[in-house]
């Protein structure tokens, strides 16, 4: 009724007004009312949704006129997404039918004593309608009432059925909308997403380097100098991302490598030697965007990603050079790298077990002191892990 008075008014104004818009003086008004009548639409639409105390006291109101009075009434918790928000409209409503005293309502914690002591049950009041009609039975309910709430934008929609345990015939069923505040409503979106994330991997990378033209010695630089693809090196890694929406994260991680490659040396007449073995021991820090997609096939959930950014090189070891050109040992220095890749998972127990894929690589020189350079480091890395949602 509400929203056929607000449209009613909505349209007497636009009767009186409308001799008007089209003159000369008053076509950019009829722009803006043109231009603004769609956003009117949502809000008519809306005006149905209550709070949810306003919709517990709907719904009361709305059973009042379908149960005779002094009956006694079993509320079961509303099937949910969200279960805690289930129980609390739920526990109101036993609250309101309670403290008016028109309907006898029996308490949630008889209820649950009686699942509790039947193994057909689960242990939350969360079981299926036929099930409800025989507990409500036995509890010496006349009537139950059952229902869902079921996630609707920003709030709930709502549907709860009066049920006769002797004749299981509907004597009702309420349908109605909760509107939540939008600090519930962001809460309810990360409690069912996530928000934070924390997870590590662990796999093995293989890198490949392109030697400068002082990556050797003086007495080197008449013939061709090659620097060998590394050994298979193993990396372990600790990751942290948050989620502010859906589908995208940013994600930090600390990425543990130890480092090998090998420096060849082939003088214009003789044959190729080893003239260098280097190793060293770091830490990447990538930093990247992350998109993700968590499609749902049966009783499975898939987790597909793919990301890229950029990130950093901590040396926490010196290289360590030795071979026919000598020996060395230097801290080294390396510029900001780049990084993309992505992964697949499925959802195990609370969290994803997750293969990633990935490459990271430095455009620009990596530097040992006064022992020449490296002009490219590429790296690709294989890995396995675990992540969980946190919050």
């Amino acid at each position: 009724m509400v929203i056929i008075n607000t449209i009613n008014q909505v349209l007497h104004r636009i009767r009186q007004t409308s001799r008007h818009f089209f003159s000369p003086n008053t076509t950019g008004r009829a722009l803006v009312c043109v231009l603004l009548f769609p956003a009117l639409v949502p809000s008519l639409q809306a005006q149905d949704a209550a709070d949810m105390d306003a919709a517990v006291r709907q719904a009361a109101d709305f059973f009042y006129g379908k149960i005779p009075e002094g009956r006694k009434i079993g509320v079961f918790d509303l099937k949910s997404d969200n279960q805690k928000d289930g129980e609390t409209f739920a526990e109101k409503l036993r609250g309101l039918f309670s403290n008016e005293g028109r309907l006898i309502c029996i308490e949630r914690g008889e209820m649950l004593r009686l699942i509790h002591g039947e193994q057909a049950y689960s242990t939350t009041m969360r079981v299926d309608e036929k099930a409800e009609i025989l507990m409500g039975h036995e509890l010496g309910a006349q009537v139950i009432l059952s229902g869902t709430l079921s996630g609707n934008g920003g709030g709930y929609l709502i549907t709860i059925n009066a049920i006769d345990t002797e004749t299981a015939a509907r004597l009702g069923q309420y349908e109605g909308r909760i509107r939540m505040p939008f600090t519930e409503t962001l809460k309810n979106y990360y409690r069912e997403n996530g928000l934070f994330f924390a997870g590590l991997r662990a796999g093995l990378g293989v890198g490949t380097y392109t030697p400068g033209a002082d990556a050797l010695p003086v007495s080197y630089r008449t013939g061709k100098t090659e620097i060998s693809t590394t050994k298979i090196a193993f990396d372990f890694a600790l990751q942290a991302s948050v989620a502010p929406v859906k589908f995208f994260a940013l994600q930090a991680e600390a990425m543990l490598v130890s480092d090998s490659f090998k420096i060849t040396y082939t003088p214009p007449m003789g044959s190729r030697e080893t003239v260098r073995e280097v190793q060293y021991m770091s830490l990447l820090t990538p930093v990247f965007g992350k998109f993700m997609f968590k499609p749902e096939i049966g009783a499975l959930t898939f987790l597909i990603q793919g990301y890229g950014g950029i990130y950093f090189t901590i040396p926490l070891t010196p290289m360590e050079a030795g071979g026919g050109a000598g020996s060395f040992s230097g801290r080294f220095s390396v510029p900001l790298g780049f990084t993309g890749g992505g992964g697949v998972g499925i959802k195990l127990g609370p969290g994803f077990l997750l293969l990633d894929a990935r490459y990271l690589g430095d455009s620009a020189d990596t530097e040992v002191s006064g022992q020449g350079k490296i002009h490219k480091r590429q790296r690709l890395s294989f890995s396995a892990g675990y992540e969980i949602k946190l919050f």
